[in-house]
């Protein structure tokens, strides 16, 4: 009988979707990370990312509303639209996904009420849907959840390059795509759903070192010491005391988290030069255990660059010049460091910055591509206001500051 009242509820939904008037138009957009691409409902702006297998977390901002005291943006009703992607295994099925995912996740949560669990088809394939109202700090919230498994070929057009690592024929790949709203909004819950679900296309995958960086063009992260940067659209943000790490996973490698990017700073003294930092900061890697190959090094612009070959948890040894084989591809990562001066630090900042990148299954060349895109995009423009106006310091704890459609 709720199979039947669902079925006639998303029916009865499609048949007057042209006629709503809640939600405009959707804008296609392309997540070939995960193969997938699918429209976003106007009014919703691109938000930080909240874990690794996240792929996009959106929320909506009202035209006119609250505005937050610290950020000066409007602030979040608790409106979002997300997708997660996970590597699924041959007989994971989307019912058993949808229980595992979402049962961790309500149990933090007070007064968890699933009000209509379905079958659904999106873009030719079997999925379930499941509505649900849950409270937290007071406020009640509706949600619906999407839960669907593709599998595919890896496309012939894949860019694989690694020694020691069998390339997949197939994959299967999990995706929840979830959408949650205001209590007091929950009639455009479904309808909302529906226009998003009836976009959704499935694409070729694309690994994260195939695709070009995005910096977003007003977002950006606060670092230790009032150090701004630029966000990096669709990575994963994770802070600690001395910088980020920005992370995307492969899914051709079965969800591994490659490539990384790090971003951090470093104390520079008085006849103290970028090499010499470099060399030291390698040394004091190869002390703790690290095996590292240096495949090359030298100066690019003002900066200085190290391309490397790095295994973890290898007996401690001596850093090498000799290259990891002779086409200079690495046996199994590449990594990338650049040391490069501060040219927007301020009287009490760092004066050096530490751009390293770490990849699997990465030929050299597309390393470099990657680096060189970050070094010269992840710093602000210099800014035009006057220095009175200028923003000075960060909050305590490293936090994103501003959000990007």
């Amino acid at each position: 009988m709720i199979f039947r009242k669902a079925v006639f509820l998303l029916a009865a939904i499609s048949a007057t979707l042209a006629a709503a008037e809640s939600e405009p138009a959707t804008r296609q957009m392309d997540f070939s990370i995960a193969g997938i691409a699918l429209g976003i409902p106007a009014g919703y702006l691109r938000a930080p990312l909240i874990d690794t297998n996240q792929i996009f977390h959106f929320v909506w901002i009202p035209a006119t509303g609250e505005q937050d005291a610290q950020t000066g943006r409007v602030k979040d009703i608790g409106r979002s639209v997300s997708l997660w992607a996970f590597s699924a295994g041959p007989g994971d099925t989307a019912k058993e996904f949808l229980e595992d995912w979402t049962s961790p996740n309500e149990q933090k949560l007070d007064k968890v009420k699933i009000l209509i669990a379905t079958h659904i088809r999106i873009d030719g394939l079997d999925g379930l849907a499941r509505s649900t109202t849950y409270r937290q700090a007071g406020n009640e919230f509706s949600t619906a959840t999407v839960c669907f498994i593709r599998d595919m070929d890896i496309p012939a057009s894949i860019a694989f390059q690694a020694t020691g690592i069998e390339q997949p024929k197939t994959i299967r790949l999990a995706y929840i795509l979830r959408l949650e709203l205001p209590e007091s909004q929950k009639e455009a819950l479904l309808p909302t759903l529906d226009q998003i679900v009836k976009t959704i296309t499935f694409t070729d995958l694309r690994r994260p070192v195939e695709v070009p960086l995005e910096f977003a063009n007003t977002g950006e992260l606060c670092l230790r010491q009032g150090l701004i940067i630029r966000e990096i659209t669709g990575w994963f943000p994770k802070f600690d005391r001395r910088g980020v790490t920005l992370t995307q996973p492969d899914f051709i490698l079965d969800g591994t988290l490659t490539p990384s990017i790090r971003i951090g700073t470093c104390e520079m003294t008085s006849g103290e030069t970028l090499e010499n930092i470099g060399l030291a900061d390698i040394e004091k890697d190869s002390q703790a255990g690290k095996n590292i190959e240096i495949i090359s090094q030298g100066r690019v612009g003002n900066a200085f660059q190290f391309v490397l070959h790095q295994s973890p948890g290898l007996p401690a040894t001596q850093p090498t010049t000799q290259p990891a084989d002779a086409a200079g591809l690495p046996k199994l990562g590449l990594e990338i460091r650049r040391f490069m001066y501060n040219p927007t630090a301020k009287p009490g900042q760092p004066k050096c910055l530490v751009l390293t990148l770490a990849a699997k299954g990465c030929d050299v060349a597309t390393a470099e591509r990657i680096m060189e895109s970050l070094a010269t995009g992840i710093l602000p423009a210099p800014t035009t206001k006057p220095a009175a106006e200028e923003k000075t310091t960060c909050a305590s704890q490293p936090a994103t500051v501003k959000s990007t459609p």
